[in-house]
This record gives C-alpha cells, sequence and structure tokens, in this order.
C-alpha cells in the first residue's frame, strides 16, 4: 500500500454538504493500490458521551474516478448529525490493512 499517495482533506474539496442531511466524503490513493474502501463515521458528541446511542457505522466507498496516477473513491451519507467524525479504511490487493484519519 503506497500511503504516501492517501489524500483526504477535511475541507470543501473533499468533505462537504450537497443538502440539508447529506455530505458527500471524498478519498485519493495511488491508482489500482487499493481493493476497498469503506468510510466509518458516527456523531461526534453523541458517540462521546453516550456510546450506547452514539453508534459507529459504515459504508463502502466506490471509485469514481481514476487519472494517470490516482484513484478517487467517494461515498454519500444521509445523516443527521451534530458534528460528524469519520475515518477511513483501507484494504490493498495482498489485503493488508491501513485506517486512515485526523485523530489518532
Amino acid at each position: 500500500m503506497n500511503k504516501e499517495a492517501i489524500f483526504h482533506k477535511m475541507d470543501k474539496e473533499y468533505a462537504y454538504a450537497i443538502s440539508d442531511n447529506t455530505f458527500l466524503i471524498k478519498l485519493r490513493c495511488k491508482k489500482n493500490d487499493l481493493k476497498e474502501v469503506k468510510l466509518y463515521y458516527c456523531d461526534k458528541y453523541l458517540r462521546k458521551y453516550n456510546k450506547s446511542i452514539g453508534k459507529l457505522y459504515n459504508k463502502q466507498m466506490s471509485k469514481v474516478f481514476s487519472d494517470e496516477l490516482y484513484d478517487y473513491y467517494e461515498v454519500e451519507l444521509k445523516v443527521d448529525v451534530i458534528c460528524l467524525r469519520y475515518f477511513f479504511k483501507l484494504v490493498d490487493n495482498n489485503d493488508n490493512i491501513c485506517y486512515y484519519g485526523n485523530y489518532r
């Protein structure tokens, strides 16, 4: 897995609302490097203060575009949250797993 090529930034280019309760999340990685990308997400405040109702969800991301160097994955989330917290689970072609996110 080429970790140097993995890129995501929590800003308007890679994570943004497309309607009131729908978010679009994107991730870039080296071309043909990953066989699975999954997004794990939760409401930051519910998870922190009450894990019994602040569930951690996951959703498969789809490869939507490729260029000469990179593959681009994205997923739409229909959620009603105060603050969305998320991370990625990446699986390469050799079944190596990497978790990628901004927090820990």
